[in-house]
């Protein structure tokens, strides 16, 4: 896993939430009621996700929620509503994942 900030939310954040809708929608496909469920509210999903790491060498990252996958966009996704935003000092944020 990175400690870097922004290697993290464009790398990590999304691979670890696109592994968890993988796992999710395997343990639907077996038959599991709850894991179908979650599936398809995760599936329904659709909207962006504002991460700020604000001071010298920040960045704006804009993450795209839909169809049950994440992905790095450079800019707030026109085809999708923003739904959360998130600002934290760069320091602070390398401090946490340390």
């Amino acid at each position: 896993m990175n400690t870097d900030p922004i290697a993290f939310f464009r790398e990590d954040f999304p691979r670890f939430f696109n592994t968890g809708v993988a796992e999710l929608a395997e343990r639907a496909s077996g038959g599991d009621d709850k894991a179908k469920a979650r599936h398809a509210d995760i599936a329904a999903a659709r909207g962006g996700v504002h991460v700020l790491l604000e001071g010298e060498g920040g960045a704006s990252i804009w993450l795209a929620v839909g169809d049950g996958t994440m992905e790095v966009r450079d800019a707030k996704p026109d085809d999708r509503p923003a739904r959360i935003a998130v600002a934290a000092p760069l320091d602070a944020a390398k401090a946490a994942l340390e």
